[in-house]
């Protein structure tokens, strides 16, 4: 076959024109330090980075979610703790004035005082906002939840949010549960997500054990009356029993702290000494109930802790699989760059020998 000049030509523009590829490719990857920078590159390894980068970007977006709801909760717990405060200070105040011996009429009236002070300042505790959420109105966020009388408008809808995928933890606590004591009874771990892994599963019956001791501790505050005599007895488990075998204490019902200080106000200023006395029962359910919304403020808040760091885990293991798929060889680009570098350099000297002859040659 006869070699023309025309395909000499095209054959010296082909090769130059791939190792010129080469090399901006090579060139390009040396700039990014990327070995992917267009899907054409490696199909299949950019849908691979392409999932990776994506789930990364999701659990970044969960974990700011999560800081919301840890700051939300947080804040609801030093609200709480604020009014085991003003719950403590008001049964030291209700056992000075309980005794005769150092109190009378007038020091009443003075202690009545700062008692009233007292529940004024529980109502602004639970009118407390976060941002322009109020914490402890329910759904109503964006409604005061409580008047200065310490009626409640707000609803008991827990604020659920997610932080995982098919997770959600409540991060939230009804004003009428804490304040009012409605549905006391509830148990303390609901809204916490199921533990995910060994760690936390541990974590959580660590958890578990010292509330059962924490209970423990708090069952002698939880003060009740037997349904014969009416007269104050100790809640005690597996305690004396009926005839019929029922148990023969009451459950303790929760208890509306704003009821609990305004009748302590009233005995206060009516001189009712057997009205303070009572109050002290009161107070102490009114303390139970408290921390133990504490109790699911902590345990939620663990939860979340326990969720942020398998998050940070996960984005850690998201950029690690996307970084081996996409990130280029830096010894190996070197080696490729002097070869490409050569084997361009080869192919201008041989092309330069073939296409020498010009037209001027030809015309001779």
């Amino acid at each position: 076959m006869r070699i023309a000049d025309k395909m000499a030509l095209q054959q010296v523009q082909n090769s130059l024109s791939k190792n010129r590829s080469e090399m901006h490719h090579l060139q390009e990857q040396s700039s990014t330090q990327r070995r992917i920078n267009k899907p054409s590159d490696d199909p299949l390894g950019a849908t691979r980075v392409l999932n990776a980068k994506t789930e990364e970007k999701t659990q970044k977006q969960f974990i700011k979610s999560l800081q919301f709801a840890t700051d939300f909760l947080n804040f609801t717990d030093q609200s709480l703790g604020e009014v085991g405060e003003i719950v403590v200070r008001a049964k030291e105040l209700a056992i000075n004035q309980a005794n005769e011996a150092s109190a009378n009429e007038n020091t009443r009236l003075v202690v009545a005082t700062e008692v009233e002070q007292l529940l004024n300042q529980a109502v602004q505790v639970a009118n407390r906002k976060l941002g322009d959420r109020y914490i402890f109105a329910g759904y109503r966020t964006n409604q005061i939840p409580f008047t200065k009388q310490g009626e409640y408008k707000g609803d008991d809808g827990e604020i659920k949010i997610q932080v995982n995928k098919d997770a959600y933890i409540t991060m939230n606590l009804p004003g009428n549960k804490v304040f009012l004591g409605e549905n006391g009874g509830e148990n303390p771990l609901e809204g916490i997500d199921v533990p995910r892994n060994v760690d936390q599963l541990q974590q959580l019956k660590q958890w578990e054990k010292q509330e059962q001791e924490r209970q423990a501790d708090l069952i002698p505050l939880a003060q009740v009356y037997s349904k014969n005599s009416q007269q104050r007895m100790m809640a005690s488990v597996g305690g004396p029993k009926e005839q019929d075998g029922s148990s023969l204490y009451r459950e303790a019902h929760g208890a509306n702290v704003f009821e609990v200080l305004q009748n302590l106000v009233i005995s206060l200023k009516t001189d009712n000494r057997s009205g303070i006395q009572e109050s002290l029962d009161q107070l102490d359910l009114v303390f139970t109930q408290v921390t133990t919304s504490r109790a699911q403020v902590g345990s939620r808040v663990m939860a979340l802790n326990n969720t942020f760091e398998a998050l940070q885990k996960g984005i850690v293991d998201m950029k690690t699989t996307a970084s081996q798929l996409e990130d280029a060889d830096v010894f190996q680009l070197v080696s490729d760059i002097n070869r490409a570098d050569t084997a361009l350099k080869a192919t201008l000297e041989t092309s330069g020998r073939l296409i020498q002859p010009s037209l001027l040659d030809f015309i001779k």
